[in-house]
């Protein structure tokens, strides 16, 4: 069996439990818990890549060019 890392491994394992459990190598409830397993690992890799994606995406936004013009207490008449 495959190990449960990556997307294609995690496919690769899901085919091969079913396919010995439709030739009766691997029982149902042996084969729903190798089952469950992929599940598992496939929403933890989706969860990884989610993270990873979203942390590589992150930048500091650049302050407006008329900041200096606006204050969070004062009106903008008084600002300066």
């Amino acid at each position: 069996m495959p190990p449960l890392t990556g997307a294609r491994n995690i496919c690769d394992f899901v085919a091969r439990v079913a396919h010995a459990m439709a030739l009766n190598a691997i029982d149902g409830p042996d084969g729903a818990r190798l089952l469950y397993a992929a599940q598992v690992a496939s929403t933890a890799h989706i969860a990884h890549r989610r993270k990873k994606s979203k942390s590589s995406a992150i930048s500091v936004p650049k302050p407006p060019e008329n900041e200096h013009l606006l204050h969070p207490i004062l009106p903008a008449t008084q600002a300066k």
